[in-house]
């Protein structure tokens, strides 16, 4: 459907538009007969290259959304805190036309507020990334910091109880990432899913019912080849989670991220993923300093990663998705053909035995606790 690959996107409230980035900028799509329209480049960016980043949710209205404009390649990945303020601006697009009208440099923009009166965006960065939060109207007035961290952490990723009241967001510090939830006035934060948990979300999003709803890696998820959708249900006034949570789909091959919702909950939109890892081989010059003739080993369209050598460095390990499911394989540096060794119960972190006799990894299923 897309000729480039989309980066981001979002759906308006009255499920009527579609805004959608991709490699080339910033398109809307009409939902009804798929018409699609370029949004211009505005004038400043005229001859530069930027990632375009669609936030969302819209304005209520529906005539207007948030975007990003990002030094290009800066990407970090969904769950390690997307792209990073140096360098990004934040933009208002309106579906009436025209370029996109600057609002701020160096800041990224999280969210809208549920009734479009404010812009949740983040900017400061530190050693793991932006330090503070804060809000600015939605024409870019009266902005004012309501949360920050110290040097050595980061937080990000806000997101809007339905009453505006009570916002998400994710704090990363050494022992990684915390989902928590906060009153915008006063009070600590709570915390809702810890780092442990928190290894295997991609994303999130608090829905108007109070339902949180977010992506999960499944324990044998390998580079987003294997996520789910579930819900569990938040205290609109507290943040805390209320019941068990519940898992929604049963998919497999991909992993979704970005989420965005129609103001009557009856369409969903996301971005579907699926990530690869492809390993390389290559010599090393005398003195170890510099790599000499590089190329792809083991010689596969699959995602595969090596992860360890035989003690004699005549062979290497690797993970490989060639089969359908994750499973650890053997080749030598001399041979087109890698050899099974384990099709099935594979969890993570292969290791080869100092002796070159034995594998030692994590299990799942029969074989193996489920990963934490």
């Amino acid at each position: 459907i897309y000729p480039f690959r989309v980066l981001t996107g979002a759906i308006s409230p009255d499920g009527k538009y579609l805004a959608y980035s991709d490699t080339k900028g910033i398109r809307i799509q009409l939902v009804a007969t798929g018409e699609t329209r370029v949004i211009p480049q505005p004038e400043e960016l005229e001859g530069k290259q930027v990632d375009w980043e669609v936030v969302g949710p819209w304005f209520p209205d529906s005539t207007r959304f948030v975007a990003n404009a990002h030094p290009i390649g800066l990407f970090q990945g969904f769950n390690q805190g997307g792209w990073y303020s140096p360098g990004s601006s934040i933009w208002v697009v309106s579906v009436l036309g025209g370029p996109p009208h600057k609002l701020r440099d160096n800041a990224v923009a999280y969210s809208v507020s549920p009734d479009g009166s404010w812009i949740g965006f983040g900017t400061n960065k530190g050693s793991l990334g932006d330090r503070e939060i804060w809000l600015m109207g939605s024409g870019g007035e009266q902005a004012r910091k309501v949360f920050e961290t110290d040097k050595e952490g980061s937080i990000a990723g806000l997101n809007w109880s339905s009453d505006g009241k009570r916002v998400l967001y994710v704090k990363t510090d050494q022992s990684g990432n915390t989902l928590l939830s906060r009153d915008l006035q006063s009070g600590p934060p709570t915390a809702v899913f810890g780092p442990v948990e928190m290894k295997r979300v991609n994303d999130f999003f608090w829905l108007a019912d109070g339902r949180l709803l977010y992506s999960v890696a499944e324990p044998d998820s390998f580079f987003g080849s294997h996520c789910n959708f579930w819900e569990m249900q938040l205290d609109r006034h507290t943040g805390t989670p209320i019941g068990k949570a519940r898992r929604l789909t049963n998919w497999t091959g991909f992993c979704m991220s970005g989420m965005s919702i129609t103001a009557d909950g009856k369409k969903l939109a996301f971005l579907k993923f699926l990530g690869k890892q492809t390993s390389f081989l290559a010599d090393l010059a005398p003195g170890g300093t510099r790599i000499l003739k590089p190329r792809h080993f083991p010689l596969s369209e699959s995602s595969e990663g090596v992860v360890d050598w035989t003690p004699d460095s005549k062979d290497i390990f690797f993970i490989s998705f060639r089969s359908g499911t994750h499973a650890i394989y053997r080749q030598s540096l001399d041979q087109d053909i890698a050899e099974p060794v384990l099709s099935e119960g594979y969890g993570r972190n292969p290791r080869v035995t100092p002796d070159g006799k034995n594998i030692v990894y994590l299990g799942i299923g029969e074989n193996g606790p489920p990963p934490t």
